[in-house]
């Protein structure tokens, strides 16, 4: 497509058109690009070839004890069904176990848990899937269960008669125990042997400016295989997060090129962004600090050649004993007061030390709170300073390491969901008055500090004047004079000292390293835009062919007036649909138009990759319940009358499996190929 060299020149001659203030060279636009080891990666893709492999799902066996209502006897029940190429399904009513059976297929498929309702729980378990990837059959055996582990299973080479029958040859690809190791042993699998790279996208966590990288891999775009009851899409989602994984499973579909470049330019662009904005917030606040130093030493050393000054010039006071008592007195009664309000300053500084600490704590409970109820997720988080029974200490860990391990760090047992959030709830209001009552602590502390501090300079000012005092008085002792004067030298050689080093900290002096900063985050802003206009270009025959394969679909499906379906250009793609005129965006539209959209759209990959020989979507799409909810009858006629078209254009080249409450469904599919169930009668 492009080389690295091509691209650095590229993108320096537009530096230089964008930017003809600032001196940009080319050997820097070449390091900061080969610092992100764009180089490397686009040498990597030059000479790797990725070529579209079909997923096929042959066979789904779900099997149990079902326990009789009646006399409580368990019964053995199994589900086994075998599947085709081309379009079958499921005709049954609201809840008689489709849904149960697709989620049976997603979990295997993607390693994503599934929720099963509870009375399929509490026998469900054994679920296996046969699949086969080009001419290579695998099955996918797993287990669910109540108690921790939560899933065990395996990953195998051979089909699943094989396995049921007990033959010992064959070959395990992958064993697992956990949701965590499920997830990452099907994601390692089918991003191995379908071809599909990881990605690395931005979690920006402020205020400190680094990304976490986040992994986008197959458990994100398998999800783009199915295609929920609801209207909200996974490609195309209502709100849009910083991470995109829409846009990435897109690109991959449609094999675009240059997907780890650009994953890795948008990195280091957010990067070089936060970073910039967090030096210069830090920079400003760090010379206010110094020049406010700076002010303060500069008084000092004032002061003092003032008095080496007056020293050197004979000056003296002389005074009767009476008032040198006096003086005396004075300069002791408010040592006294500075040394007490040291102290008093020093104990409310403590004070509002554990205040902070107990602040930053209860924060941090009250995100956690905020993430469990959020995610229904269990997290430990307890601040734990000792084991309870042995007394031993225990190091703090973060809940990011937790999620990272998905292991609980104090009992190492598995993080599970939880089917409550009243308890959260609860200790988050608790939370939030604690933090309420320790905010309002924090701020009389800190009015104390306040009174403190210009109550000790008042008196300090005080101590310093009957101090002069009785130095002057002193004065006619030349020893005393000469002690003072050696004690005053050292006093300006060091603030001299001090102001120097502050004055290479104020902002002038940093003004160097921000311009650094700032030039590294506009070369790799024009880097990600550049790159993303290079790869816009040089597929812009995929798009144009997306765009008008969705667009025929739409107006099969019977979206009233469309005129194009579009995908702007930008870091989110977005779908838009030229509708009577008008642009109107995907997720404005209305509910029934969305499902016939996504569906146009779902399908449209599926006809590029077969017809077309365009991208690399595996072939496999899952349907759940497209003529429920709003979809009225004629809607849901234009699309089975779409589905057949597109039936006569695929033919068993893709798979789709469907499931729906409506008997008209049969109609699209060849007989014997939907499983059709009666009023009142379930499949589980």
């Amino acid at each position: 497509m492009i080389t690295f060299d091509e691209f650095v020149t590229k993108l320096y001659t537009q530096l230089v058109k964008r930017h003809p203030e600032k001196n940009f060279s080319l050997e820097l636009v070449q390091r900061i690009l080969s610092l992100a080891q764009v180089d490397k990666v686009m040498q990597q893709e030059e000479q790797q070839e990725y070529a579209s492999k079909r997923l096929l799902l042959r066979r789904l066996r779900m099997s149990g004890y079902k326990r009789h209502t009646i006399d409580g006897e368990t019964i053995p029940f199994c589900y086994d069904h075998v599947f085709q190429s081309g379009i079958e399904g499921w005709i049954a009513g609201n809840g008689t176990g489709k849904s149960t059976l697709l989620k049976a297929i997603v979990w295997g498929l993607t390693g994503i848990e599934q929720h099963f309702k509870q009375d399929i729980q509490s026998w469900l378990e054994d679920i296996a899937l046969e699949i086969s990837i080009e001419h290579d059959i695998y099955t996918i055996r797993y287990y669910p269960r109540p108690e921790q582990p939560r899933v065990s299973g395996l990953i195998a080479s051979t089909n699943l008669e094989t396995i049921l029958h007990g033959a010992d040859e064959f070959y395990t690809v992958k064993t697992f125990a956990g949701l965590y190791e499920m997830q990452e042993a099907i994601d390692q699998f089918f991003s191995e042997k379908m071809g599909f790279i990881s990605l690395k996208v931005n979690v920006l966590h402020e205020p400190y400016p680094e990304a976490n990288p986040k992994k986008i891999s197959w458990n994100i775009y398998s999800q783009a295989l199915f295609i929920g009851s609801d209207y909200i899409d996974y490609l195309y989602p209502r709100s849009y997060t910083s991470e995109k994984p829409h846009q990435k499973t897109i690109s991959l579909f449609l094999g675009l090129g240059s997907e780890e470049v650009l994953s890795i330019l948008e990195m280091e662009r957010n990067k070089a962004r936060e970073k910039y904005k967090f030096e210069s917030k830090r920079f400003l606040l760090d010379t206010q600090s110094v020049r406010e130093k700076m002010k303060q030493f500069e008084a000092e050393l004032l002061a003092i050649n003032e008095r080496l000054q007056a020293i050197e010039e004979g000056q003296s006071v002389l005074v009767d004993p009476t008032h040198i008592n006096v003086i005396r007195e004075q300069s002791a009664k408010y040592s006294r007061l500075v040394s007490d309000q040291a102290l008093s300053l020093q104990n409310l500084l403590l004070e509002e030390r554990e205040i902070r600490k107990d602040l930053d704590g209860v924060r941090r409970t009250c995100q956690a709170l905020h993430e469990n109820i959020r995610f229904k997720t269990f997290f430990s988080n307890l601040a734990i300073g000792q084991c309870p029974y042995c007394e031993q200490r225990i190091s703090a860990e973060s809940i990011e390491e937790e999620m990272e391990n998905k292991r609980c760090r104090l009992c190492h047992n598995e993080i599970h969901t939880v089917d409550t959030i009243e308890v959260y709830e609860t200790l988050l209001s608790e939370a939030k008055n604690k933090l309420k009552a320790l905010e309002d602590a924090s701020r009389m502390v800190k009015k104390n500090i306040r009174e403190v501090n210009n109550t000790s300079k008042t008196y300090e000012a005080e101590l310093a004047h009957w101090k002069s005092e009785l130095q002057d008085i002193s004065r006619q002792e030349r020893a005393g004079f000469t002690q003072e004067m050696r004690s005053l030298y050292d006093q300006r050689g060091f603030l001299s000292g001090q102001l120097r080093q502050l004055q290479e900290q104020t902002e002038e002096n940093h003004t160097q390293y921000l311009q650094e900063l700032k030039d590294m985050q506009d070369i790799l802003d024009e880097a990600y835009i550049e790159m993303q206009g290079v790869v816009w270009n040089h597929y812009a025959r995929y798009w144009h062919v997306l765009e008008e394969r969705t667009t025929e679909l739409a107006k099969l499906f019977g979206v009233k007036d469309v005129e194009l379906v579009s995908f702007g250009f930008g870091d989110h793609f977005d779908l838009s649909v030229r509708q009577g005129g008008k642009p109107i965006r995907f997720r404005y539209m209305e509910a029934s138009e969305r499902l016939r959209l996504k569906l146009a759209l779902h399908i449209a990959m599926l006809i590029m990759r077969t017809t077309d020989g365009i991208g690399r979507h595996p072939g496999l799409l899952i349907i759940d319940a497209p003529g429920s909810a709003e979809m009225d009858e004629h809607h849901f006629q234009s699309i089975l009358q779409g589905i057949i078209t597109v039936k006569e254009q695929l033919g068993d080249q893709v798979q789709l499996l469907i499931a729906s409450t409506r008997e008209a469904m049969m109609s699209i599919g060849d007989a014997g190929r939907f499983e059709q169930y009666e009023s009142g009668a379930s499949i589980f």
